[in-house]
């Protein structure tokens, strides 16, 4: 009897060697239901028309850690503007801002590395000019059509908008 038990014991311990051995790392998408995962962020396109103050509120109670999307390179700004195609607006928020006596920044804190050009010199001038006389604050939209060009826009305007978040590290071990 002892005989057989040991036999057991030693088959039952080979199974659990040989499937712990043939576990698989399974890569999930990052990013919740509904959002478009690129380059390691997850996107949303919100359609609805909000201020930009609303917009960023929005963003927070869709997922928390979410924010306007920032846009730090020219690859990025290009994916913006294809997920925004097909709507009826030629606008939407994005997380940028231009303040008195200061340069663009955004929502979520990313660094400015990069500006899409061509950003109207008159657009530059002049929304400065206004910051600096008036301390009137500016959001940055993107153009849709075209090239995906950027502008600024008073912040109560209405517009649709993209929310970005940046995912945890989504393994699971089977």
């Amino acid at each position: 009897m002892s005989y057989q038990f040991f036999f057991l014991l030693f088959g039952a311990l080979i199974l659990s060697i040989s499937e712990g051995s043939s576990a698989k790392v399974i890569c999930k998408n990052p990013c919740q239901k509904g959002w478009v995962s690129y380059k390691g962020r997850c996107y949303k396109l919100i359609q609805e028309r909000m201020t930009w103050t609303k917009a960023e509120e929005t963003c927070l109670i869709e997922r928390a850690g979410s924010h306007l999307t920032s846009i730090t390179s020219e690859d990025e700004n290009e994916f913006l503007r294809r997920l925004s195609q097909g709507q009826k607006e030629t606008q939407l928020w994005t997380g940028g801002t231009y303040q008195k006596g200061s340069f663009l920044k955004w929502s979520d804190g990313s660094l400015t590395t990069f500006i899409q050009r061509p950003l109207s010199s008159i657009f530059s001038s002049v929304r400065r000019l206004i910051n600096n006389l008036f301390n009137i604050k500016f959001c940055l939209s993107l153009s849709i059509g075209g090239q995906g060009e950027w502008d600024g826009a008073n912040c109560g305007k209405k517009l649709p908008f993209i929310c970005v978040y940046k995912p945890e590290a989504a393994l699971t071990y089977h």
